[in-house]
């Protein structure tokens, strides 16, 4: 059964963990998208014993924890030509790892790396080329799979066209096949596929790596990363997605990641609204 979630990032930084899971259980989600900072009730300084009462509070309110997140990639991307960055990005996801093994998680999302990022997530980071930024991508991601294998931890790479690095489905199936792990999985986004092609596309040609999925929308007529809009607010067909995730027989978790622009003062209304919708898109896969 298709289970819905909500990107923690919906509710806004002053929301508490317990009330982010309230809101959540209140509109019929059945898990949170944690996203790991550097700083807060969730982050890189976050105890063991802190991360273990996190999951006492999904427990008490019999929520899951669909996956975690993190925009550290773009600090501190692993295919830096830095050591320090790059060193600082894997550290970062080992801290994932490890807190998904204490949490019960399954899977991560992992941006696999950059050539250079478009604003607003430029954090100042030198421009590498495609070509080594793929064979650092291979080595240290694979060797991060090995640590998080025994922990029972996927990594799921997003696809992320604004980091100018795997841009198409292709490329996405190249690197899946030479890196060759299978711990290892596309953390497919939606929306992030509309200036390269077409969602349905993606889900078709890589159906059997999608481990999870984030839904949010995209206008074309401002083809940026400020294009992300929420779902049905923008150019992508449904009806198609819906149909293609019906074939490849998808049984994972929708996560909502929705742009918080038109709500900005109206976190709760915008949970409800993204509540609806993933409710929405799961009746046209039903109907598919």
């Amino acid at each position: 059964m298709i289970k819905k979630s909500i990107n923690r990032w919906a509710y806004g930084s002053d929301v508490s963990m317990e009330e982010c899971v309230r809101i959540a259980g209140r509109y019929g989600f059945d898990g949170v998208e944690l996203n790991l900072e550097e700083k807060g009730d969730f982050s890189l300084d976050t105890t063991e014993k802190e991360c273990s009462a996190i999951g006492d509070i999904f427990r008490k309110h019999r929520l899951e924890i669909s996956s975690l997140c993190s925009l550290l990639f773009w600090k501190h991307p692993i295919t830096s030509g830095e050591t320090d960055i790059r060193d600082a990005g894997i550290r970062v996801i080992r801290k994932m790892v490890d807190f998904a093994s204490i949490l019960g998680v399954e899977n991560i999302l992992v941006v696999p790396g950059m050539v250079h990022a478009d604003p607003p997530l430029d954090f100042g980071n030198k421009p590498i080329k495609y070509s080594e930024a793929y064979e650092r991508a291979l080595q240290y991601i694979g060797e991060l799979a090995d640590y998080a294998k025994p922990k029972g931890v996927v990594i799921g790479l997003e696809n992320v066209f604004y980091n100018k690095f795997l841009i198409t489905q292709m490329e996405y199936k190249r690197f899946f096949e030479d890196l060759s792990k299978e711990n290892v999985k596309l953390y497919f986004d939606v929306g992030n596929t509309m200036l390269c092609g077409f969602p349905e596309d993606w889900i078709e040609y890589l159906g059997e790596y999608i481990c999870s999925i984030h839904l949010k929308d995209f206008d074309k007529n401002i083809n940026t990363l400020y294009g992300w809009k929420n779902i049905f607010q923008g150019h992508i067909d449904w009806a198609n997605v819906a149909r293609a995730l019906k074939r490849i027989g998808y049984d994972g978790y929708l996560v909502g990641e929705p742009s918080l622009t038109p709500f900005l003062f109206q976190q709760e209304e915008l949970i409800k609204t993204t509540a609806s919708a993933i409710d929405r898109v799961r009746e046209m896969i039903d109907g598919a």
